[in-house]
Order: structure tokens, then C-alpha cells, then sequence
């Protein structure tokens, strides 16, 4: 009877395993699909919201089983989203002071989030302007907002934050730019003012410790989203320019 039980018992430890073993090859596959997405990777994209779905050792293995026969049946040419490069830089310049205040966006992460925010971004616009005409971009920022408000905009990076974080990513707080804060009546002039109206940024701050950083060491975020804009506008143009010689040497 005790090794009936024995065997009964290893067996239910052997299914936890299995389990676990699961449980732990989906979170490595969440950082692949992170790590290998591009600010137009539709297809990722995809698939990750699928990952963020499973939650059943049921579901997380037939998962796995079907991401492996998708693999070796991957078709070379992979769907991209429009450019939407105008509209996206609009609201994420709306979104700036926002992100800026979120502690989790640091320097080691800021890039993987950008091309989160901005692969989000795109879809939503896709849907959005779905059988619609060429339209203007204020009109597009327009109906964009209509469907999601400013005021939705905190939950989205929050959203985008804990996805990151939930994925495996490294929890290591890095140096990072914060907002001067002056206290007056116990409030700090941050909460007292407009967006326009903030103070400067302490570049030499660290979260850590009171020892002074090197400012030249750190990504100020302007450039670091001038510098993926200048970037994907050359993309685009370089794509415009391929087509355009093919068109020609079609004639």
C-alpha cells in the first residue's frame, strides 16, 4: 500500500513539474516575442496577446504545440502595419510627461517600451481607420482620441509597464532622470502647475544614492524618440525609393 502511495505521489510531482516546466518555457517565449519586436511587427504582436491569454497548464501547452508547428511553417514575408509615423509621434508627444514620470521606464528598458508603445499604437490607428479615405493627420489624431481619450492614456502606459515587467525583464533599478521637486504647502510645484509650466530635469540625480552622476551618460527622452523617428522616417523613405526604381525598371 505505501508504494502505491509512493508511486501516486511521484507521479503528482512529476505533473507539477511539467507543469512548471510549461509555466516557465511560455515566460521565455513572452521575452523572445518582446525582444524580437520591431515597431511594426503586427505578427508578434499578435502572438503575444495570445501568450498574455493562456493561463491553464491546458492552454499554455497547447500553446507551445502550436507556436512550434507555426514555426516550421512560417511564411518568409511577415504582415506589417502602415507607417502611421505622423499620428504616432503626435500622441506620444502628448504622452511624454506621462511617461516620464512612470519610475519603471528606465534606461535599460526605455527602447523595448518605445516599440511597445508605438506597435500599440499603430494597431489601434489600423483599426480605427479601416475603410476610411486619406485623411489629414489632425483629423486622424481626432478620431484617435475619440476612441481614446487622454485620460485613458496612464492606464495604457501602466498597462505596457507591467507587461514589461511581467515578462522576465530584469528588475534592476537603473539611474534615472527625475523632476525637481519643490515643496511648498506641502505639495510639490509639479502638482501646482501645468505641463508647460514644469520645472527643469535633475540629470545629475540618482535614485540609488546621493552620489552624482554623469550627466553625459544618460538618454535624454527627446532625442532618444527623435532619434527612432529620424530613423523610421529614413526607413520609409528608403522603402518609397526601392518601389519607385522597380516601377521604373517595370517600364
Amino acid at each position: 500500500m505505501n508504494a502505491i502511495e509512493a508511486k501516486i505521489e511521484l507521479m503528482r510531482k512529476q505533473r507539477i513539474l511539467l507543469e512548471e516546466e510549461s509555466k516557465l518555457l511560455l515566460e521565455k517565449r513572452k521575452l523572445e516575442y518582446l525582444q524580437n519586436m520591431g515597431s511594426n511587427d503586427y505578427g508578434n504582436l499578435e502572438k503575444f496577446e495570445d501568450i498574455c491569454r493562456r493561463n491553464e497548464p491546458d492552454e499554455i501547452s497547447e500553446f507551445l504545440r502550436s507556436d512550434m508547428s507555426s514555426k516550421q511553417a512560417q511564411n518568409s514575408v511577415k504582415p506589417k502595419l502602415p507607417g502611421f509615423v505622423g499620428p504616432c509621434n503626435e500622441i506620444i508627444g502628448q504622452m511624454r510627461m506621462l511617461i516620464a514620470s512612470h519610475d519603471e521606464i528606465t534606461l535599460e528598458n526605455r527602447s523595448l517600451f518605445f516599440n511597445l508603445l508605438r506597435t500599440t499604437l499603430k494597431k489601434r490607428l489600423a483599426v480605427i481607420l479601416e475603410g476610411k479615405v486619406r485623411l489629414p493627420m489632425s483629423d486622424i489624431i481626432n478620431l484617435y482620441r475619440l476612441q481614446h481619450p487622454i485620460s485613458t492614456d496612464a492606464n495604457l502606459v501602466s498597462e505596457l509597464c507591467n507587461t514589461i515587467q511581467t515578462s522576465c525583464w530584469p528588475q534592476k533599478r537603473l539611474r534615472k532622470r527625475r523632476y525637481v521637486k519643490d515643496f511648498v504647502g506641502g505639495q510639490t510645484a509639479a502638482a501646482q502647475t501645468t505641463p508647460t509650466e514644469m520645472q527643469g530635469v535633475d540629470v545629475t540625480a540618482a535614485v540609488e544614492d546621493d552620489s552624482p552622476v554623469d550627466g553625459s551618460q544618460l538618454i535624454d527622452l527627446d532625442e532618444f524618440v527623435d532619434m527612432e523617428n529620424d530613423l523610421e522616417n529614413w526607413n520609409e523613405d528608403v522603402g518609397i525609393a526601392v518601389a519607385d526604381d522597380k516601377d521604373t525598371e517595370g517600364q
